[in-house]
């Protein structure tokens, strides 16, 4: 496999990627707006979503909505919207199938780029948590820059303001929720700020984080009460732990002979994995080296090491090592957990090399999927396919994954699992297939009722697909511009933009059949 053939129908795809998750601008006045019916030849158990709404949204620029605007109860969303003269703050009611604006910003100071609107999470018990981040055009702050966070009751549509963070001049790089313990947790330069939803004083975590040019990122626990990062300090080098309510820092894996990197937690938050690189037979003298390519077994990508090593870890949010997973005579990459958190999917790759370009990382050639669980076990359960250019894992569910491959002809679908050959799923009658089409996965992946979603782009369409098992069904088709997202109960959510400022989008609502 040479670069040149790859660069093609790789680039491709990052443009159909990158269209197809970009804030939507002009939608096709010609769609379709009947929903396709489900495929006829679906099999019993199948979990059934019908459409039960439509709803017009604001006019404007709809911001793109992500599962955390959607309140635990799956009937309330957040939507932001600007008309060019205000961006607005709407909550809709799902249950009641209405909307109203709760909170405005001047448009003018979004384009300038001194301020932005920005929802965080929704708490326990159905207030929206947001915040205005930037210089202050009016209120009590007028003029000075910083973060202003503000909760919004939409039974009332009626907010109110909760803390105000100055912030003279750093990046705010991360506002979370930590719902538990009804605490909003703010990564702003190198201090990690607590604030209270009970209105009391705010408290500061840690104000030593390192910046890295802006690369250093705080990973957190499902329940943001735990963070884990990669510190490159002199005497602080390797992944660490911090627990936000007392502060305390534990190393999880010191650099040394070893090199351990991207570390990510289990989905119920008792594990986190990682990568491991030996250290190179001919590794400069400690202190020599200027990269850490030099001294490790590690593939540089853009900002940090590609997401391959020779052996995946496991440890306990306390360091203790619960296994590590190898190939031999291999090296593995890009693991991703499975739902459960008792299983991990990866990839194996033939050797340590790497074709990198500047453009597109380090491309692998990838041999095999294996499934692992937490005492080690390890089985394959697929051959990537000859020809394949890349390999992108969707959904591990309990013993199989979903995965697509890329190759210069198409894109596949497939399902694979212990004991079974894999699959490949095909498309369903409806989907116009083309040479040009490809499938591209939601971010973040959306599951529901142990069903993922996926869309397929074709002849300037995205065709929203929903696959259980073995079935892949037609949910909707929509013009590129539009979007997919699932409540974490019942709902799947379809929203697809007006055409021009001043005409309304559209917002479909399904829901799962009893």
């Amino acid at each position: 496999m040479t670069l040149e053939k790859y660069l093609s129908p790789t680039i491709v795809l990052l443009l159909l990627i990158s269209l197809a998750g970009c804030q939507p601008t002009t939608p096709n006045p010609n769609q379709n707006q009947e929903t396709p019916g489900l495929a006829p030849d679906s099999v019993a158990g199948f979990p059934h979503l019908k459409e039960t709404a439509r709803l017009a949204l604001p006019s404007g620029d709809i911001r793109w909505i992500s599962p955390k605007d959607i309140s635990l109860d799956g009937n309330q969303l957040a939507i932001i919207a600007n008309d060019n003269q205000y961006e607005t703050l709407w909550i809709y009611s799902l249950a009641n199938q209405e909307g109203k604006s709760v909170y405005s910003i001047p448009a003018a100071e979004v384009s300038a780029g001194r301020l932005v609107l920005i929802t965080v999470d929704w708490t326990k018990d159905d207030k929206l948590v947001f915040a205005r981040q930037g210089t202050q055009p009016d209120g009590t702050h007028e003029g000075k820059r910083g973060l202003l966070l503000l909760t919004a009751d939409p039974e009332s549509g009626t907010t109110q303001e909760l803390s105000w963070l100055p912030n003279p001049e750093s990046y705010i790089k991360q506002i979370l929720l930590n719902r538990e313990s009804d605490l909003v947790l703010v990564h702003m330069g190198d201090t990690l700020w607590q604030v209270p939803l009970s209105g009391a004083s705010t408290k500061v975590v840690r104000t030593d984080l390192p910046r890295y040019d802006g690369l250093f990122f705080l990973q957190p626990s499902p329940e943001k009460a735990k963070f884990v990062y990669e510190l490159f300090e002199p005497e602080k080098r390797g992944i660490y732990l911090l627990d936000v309510s007392t502060g305390t820092e534990t190393c999880l894996a010191k650099a040394g002979d070893t090199f351990s990197f991207s570390p990510q937690w289990s989905p119920d938050g008792q594990h986190i994995a990682f990568y491991t690189a030996d250290t190179k037979s001919d590794a400069p003298a400690p202190g020599e080296h200027k990269i850490l390519a030099e001294q490790y077994d590690i593939v540089e990508g853009e900002d940090a090491p590609a997401p391959i090593a020779s052996t995946i870890e496991v440890v306990t949010v306390t360091g203790q090592k619960i296994t590590g997973l190898t190939v031999p005579g291999r090296k593995v990459g890009r693991f991703t957990w499975a739902s459960d958190g008792k299983h991990l999917a990866f990839l194996s790759t033939e050797d340590a090399t790497a074709v990198t370009h500047e453009y597109l990382g380090p491309v692998f050639e990838w041999h095999s999927l294996y499934m692992a669980d937490l005492t080690g076990n390890i089985t394959k359960i697929a051959d990537i396919p000859e020809g394949t250019l890349d390999v992108t894992i969707l959904t591990v569910l309990d013993n199989k994954a979903y995965y697509l491959t890329y190759s210069e002809k198409e894109t596949a679908l497939w399902l694979a699992q212990a004991g079974q050959e894999p699959k490949k799923l095909e498309l369903p009658a409806g989907v116009p297939v083309s040479e040009t089409g490809t499938l591209v996965p939601l971010y973040p992946q959306s599951v529901l009722a142990d069903s993922l979603f996926l869309t397929y782009i074709s002849q300037n369409k995205s065709y929203y697909l929903q696959v259980w098992q073995d079935q892949v069904n037609l949910l909707a088709e929509d013009s590129l511009d539009s979007s997919l997202v699932a409540a974490a109960k019942d709902k799947v959510i379809l929203t697809s933009t007006g055409q021009g400022t001043h005409q309304s989008g559209q917002l479909t609502i399904f829901i799962l059949e009893q």
